[in-house]
């Protein structure tokens, strides 16, 4: 999942909290950290401390990924255009939203032009 501000951030972490049925205080004592701290970071306060925000997402079994899109290569055949299309659309899809799996649709639409081009 892609966001794009310290909001988005903590309404994804508040969403897998939610999803894994824990309540704040029991994503608090997991994660070693008070409940005060994580209503803070669901509400996406802009000044917590990195190594705490990587404790609370290991507690829900999330990660981080940082990556550079101008160092990532566009995929370039037909092969790996099938399978990313399999993927956005098939069963391993079921937990993005519509709108991420429109968004990977069409990524994929574009990404398929280019190869034609």
């Amino acid at each position: 999942m892609k966001v794009n501000s310290v909001a988005e951030f903590g309404g994804a972490v508040r969403s897998s909290r939610k999803r894994l049925g824990l309540t704040q205080a029991q994503l608090a004592a997991k994660a070693h950290i008070s409940r005060e701290w994580i209503s803070r970071l669901e509400n996406g306060s802009p000044r917590l401390e990195i190594g705490l925000v990587l404790q609370a997402l290991a507690s829900l079994g999330l990660e981080i990924e940082i990556r550079d899109p101008a160092t990532e290569n566009p995929p370039k055949s037909k092969v790996e255009l099938v399978t990313q299309f399999a993927w956005v659309s098939g069963p391993e899809a079921g937990g993005l939203t519509p709108q991420a799996k429109g968004r990977l649709a069409r990524h994929v639409a574009e990404r398929r032009n280019e190869t034609r081009a």
